[in-house]
């Protein structure tokens, strides 16, 4: 999936949370940045297998031809951010936040993450349970690069949107009304 997706996912998730929970420019961009920054470790990788760029523009050309391969080839997807243990880690630090600092923020941490797993894990192969077993799962619901996606990410798009003007109508009627 590409990162628009997976932005405008989170975004999403990030919509449907601030009806039950007060969420601020913060929370928007907290839900962003975690939705989306899951998959900093394809630049990992691509430094481990081909090592590091010569150029921007060359890293950016690999980058994208890596996308453009079929959804259950290349390094990009077994990588332990995208595996339980990765998805452990961010629970857990999901919880610290959320225990010491703002339940919301916690939420605005993880969901995203986790609708991050679960585009992904429509649409390419996954090693969930890396490194105790290398067994790999693909549905294959979604592929990558495809109408599909755009379909997608066009749905995901109107989604966020509707809510966002529905949320802005209950707001004015609850401030104009004084109901709450």
């Amino acid at each position: 999936m590409h990162a628009i997706t997976h932005l405008l996912a989170s975004l999403l998730i990030s919509v449907i949370v601030s009806f039950k929970y007060d969420v601020g420019p913060i929370g928007f961009l907290l839900a962003a940045l975690s939705g989306t920054l899951v998959d900093a470790d394809h630049l990992y990788n691509y430094v481990r297998y081909h090592g590091f760029p010569e150029s921007l523009k060359k890293l950016i050309q690999r980058m994208s031809d890596a996308y453009k391969q079929p959804p259950d080839l290349g390094f990009r997807y077994h990588t332990a951010a995208h595996e339980l243990v990765g998805l452990l880690i961010f629970l857990s630090v999901s919880i610290v936040i959320g225990c010491f600092y703002s339940p919301t923020y916690a939420l605005l941490i993880f969901l995203p993450i986790l609708g991050h797993f679960v585009l992904d894990s429509l649409s390419i192969k996954m090693m969930f349970f890396s490194p105790f077993s290398k067994k790999e799962f693909y549905i294959g619901i979604l592929k990558p690069n495809s109408a599909q996606e755009r379909a997608l990410i066009a749905i995901l798009l109107v989604a966020t949107l509707l809510l966002i003007f529905l949320r802005m109508i209950m707001d004015f009627f609850i401030s104009s009304v004084g109901f709450k």
